[in-house]
This record gives structure tokens, C-alpha cells and sequence, in this order.
């Protein structure tokens, strides 16, 4: 019993070793919120080197980089305030990165960098056989080609740079500035709207029976410190819960936490989203990942 106790402190070791908690991370990203959680998680965790910005042009990515000199980086170029921001930001951070001879790199990107035909959930294996004419949309297309760009920067044997798609994102306390139809931000400003003009009703542009997976930003925080510190086999590693959450409970939870009175309606004639959207995240739940954020207490939560 001892020698396997000892066998698994040994194999519990191997997996974390390689990151030196002193060591320089940078986190490049416009989204504060997300930025913010990140960075709060890696100091949590003993992480006593990280700076994070936002950096938006190729200029400011070149100066961070031979200023800082970092050896993991975490970037996501979504830019609300201006989606064409986003390729620029993730191809220049992961040439910086590659140019610098980082250790790690983690490239985040929201789950619609899938394909909208192809059925739920979603496996990492689909994006690298997909045509990238097959996309039409801008935001996609951006990711699509940082992801390409990982992979030809990558070693052979162990993949250094690796993208992470992720569900929608929440925060029970901070609106997220990553909307990209967003359905928990599609409500929640449909609440918003409802208060303002004092209607005793709230107007969903959905049939209410649509599905679709959301994770805590924290949870995306954890899981981003998890695969810093862990070796990683594959190029690309979703990070998920599993769980669908239909639209008609997700509206109802934040519905009953924002205190307003009066009536959900669920309109089917303006739905024009895809009705499930989950991801499948067995790869990173199998070496010992997990999500701890109960989603229906947290959307319940008084906003």
C-alpha cells in the first residue's frame, strides 16, 4: 500500500512538473473581465511572475514580448469594440511567442469557431479536417487561421501551442464583454430593456427549447491554470462542463435573480441561432480536470 501511494505521489508530480511557479506568464487580451479572472486564478495559485494587457495593435505585442520576455503566454484577440482585431492580435502574440521560443502558449477561442452544421457535441478532431471555405463568419475565420499557425509552430512530439475552445462564458456578478450571441447577455439585456421602460413583460428571441452549454468564468480560469501546468498531448483541447442548459431555463434562472416581476415570452419567429451548441470535453476531463460552479445557483444569483 505504501509503494503505491508513493508510485502515485511520483506519477501526480511528473504530470505538474516542467513550470516554474516563478516563472514569466503573460496573459494578452481585450476582454478585462476574462483577463481579470485569469490572472486572479495563476496568482491564486502561486503563480508570482504574470502580466496581463490588453494590446491591440502588432506595436504594443512586439514591445510586451522584448520587454517581459515571457515563457507561458494565454492570449485571446476577441475585440467587441472591433472583431478585426481579433486575427491580428492572436497571430501576432502566438509569432511573438514562437519567435521567443515560449514553453507554453494557450490560444483561447469561444466554441464558435465550429462549424454551425456539424451536430453537437463537438470534438476537437472536426477542426482539423475542416475547410476552412466551409466558415463564413469573420470571427471564426480569424480563429480558424490562429489555429493553423499553432499548428505549424508546434514541435512534433509535444504540442507547445495549443488552442482551447470554450462554451459561452458567464459571470454571476460581472457582465462579460464577450457577447458573440451570448444567450445568458442576450436575456440579461432583455431584462435590462424590460426595467428601463418599465414593461411587466420580457420578450426572448428564442423558442426556449434551444440548448446550450455555459461555463463559469472561473471555471475557464481553472482550467487554463490546470493545462499551464500540465503536459498536454494534443494541439487542440476543449474546455467544457459536458452539461446543456436549455434556453427556457437559462432566461427562468436569471429571470427569478433579477427581481423583476411580470412575464416571459419566448418568441420563435426572430430565433435564427443554432438550436445546441455543446462541446465535447473528455480530453481534458480525463487528466483530472473538472468544472466546481453549479450553473443554475449562479445564474440564480441577484445581478
Amino acid at each position: 500500500m505504501r509503494a503505491l501511494f508513493i508510485l502515485c505521489l511520483l506519477a501526480c508530480s511528473t504530470l505538474c512538473a516542467g513550470i516554474d511557479e516563478h516563472a514569466k506568464v503573460c496573459v494578452v487580451m481585450p476582454c478585462d473581465t476574462t483577463r481579470k479572472a485569469i490572472v486572479h486564478k495563476l496568482q491564486a495559485e502561486g503563480f508570482t511572475n504574470v502580466v496581463a494587457e490588453p494590446c491591440y495593435d502588432s506595436k504594443q505585442i512586439r514591445t510586451l514580448f522584448e520587454r517581459e520576455k515571457p515563457e507561458y503566454v494565454i492570449v485571446d484577440g476577441t475585440d467587441e469594440a472591433d472583431m478585426s482585431r481579433t486575427l491580428l492580435i492572436d497571430t501576432q502574440t502566438l509569432h511573438e511567442a514562437y519567435r521567443q521560443g515560449v514553453k507554453k502558449c494557450l490560444l483561447l477561442s469561444s466554441f464558435a469557431i465550429y462549424p454551425v452544421g456539424q451536430k453537437s457535441p463537438h470534438k476537437e478532431d472536426e477542426l482539423t479536417s475542416l475547410k476552412v471555405e466551409e466558415q463564413k463568419d469573420p470571427y471564426a475565420i480569424a480563429k480558424l487561421a490562429a489555429l493553423q499557425l499553432c499548428h505549424e509552430y508546434n514541435d512534433q512530439k509535444e504540442p507547445r501551442f495549443i488552442t482551447c475552445p470554450h462554451p459561452f462564458l458567464f459571470d454571476a456578478k460581472t457582465p462579460l464583454e464577450q457577447k458573440l450571441h451570448n444567450p445568458v447577455t442576450e436575456v440579461l439585456g432583455r431584462i435590462a430593456q424590460a426595467k428601463q421602460i418599465t414593461r411587466e413583460f420580457v420578450l426572448i428571441s428564442n423558442d426556449g427549447k434551444a440548448k446550450y452549454e455555459l461555463l463559469h468564468i472561473s471555471d475557464l480560469a481553472s482550467a487554463v491554470v490546470f493545462l499551464l501546468r500540465h503536459e498536454v498531448e494534443y494541439e487542440i483541447m476543449n474546455i467544457g462542463t459536458g452539461r446543456e442548459t436549455s434556453m427556457h431555463q437559462i432566461a427562468n434562472f436569471l429571470y427569478k435573480g433579477s427581481g423583476h416581476k411580470g412575464e416571459l415570452i419566448f418568441d420563435a419567429t426572430e430565433f435564427d441561432v443554432v438550436p445546441r451548441q455543446v462541446l465535447n470535453s473528455n480530453r481534458i476531463q480525463s487528466m483530472g480536470w473538472s468544472p466546481v460552479t453549479d450553473t443554475a445557483a449562479a445564474l440564480k444569483t441577484p445581478k
